[in-house]
């Protein structure tokens, strides 16, 4: 038989965030460091690393023009191909 008035109940623990402006706390677990807008830029968080249109068109590429089923770029609720591209 299971005596389950000794078992303790679970305790909600507080911790409180740990907010620094320097940079070499940046590596310690549960710190967060402030950055100015110039320094977050330096350390690369601004760096676009989206697809170019051209990139996404190629992506697309290989989709069958007859498979109804298959995923396509969409724009207003219509299928797009892109002329000349075999689609």
């Amino acid at each position: 038989m299971n005596d389950t008035k000794d078992q303790a109940a679970p305790v909600a623990i507080r911790v409180d965030p740990v907010i620094s402006r320097s940079q070499a706390d940046a590596g310690l677990p549960g710190v967060q460091v402030e950055y100015t807008a110039e320094e977050a830029e330096r350390n690369g968080a601004f760096e676009e690393t989206a697809l170019s249109e051209a990139d996404a068109w190629e992506a697309n590429a290989d989709l069958a023009a007859d498979d109804p089923q298959g995923t396509a770029i969409l724009v207003g609720g219509k299928r797009v191909q892109r002329k000349g591209r075999g689609g």
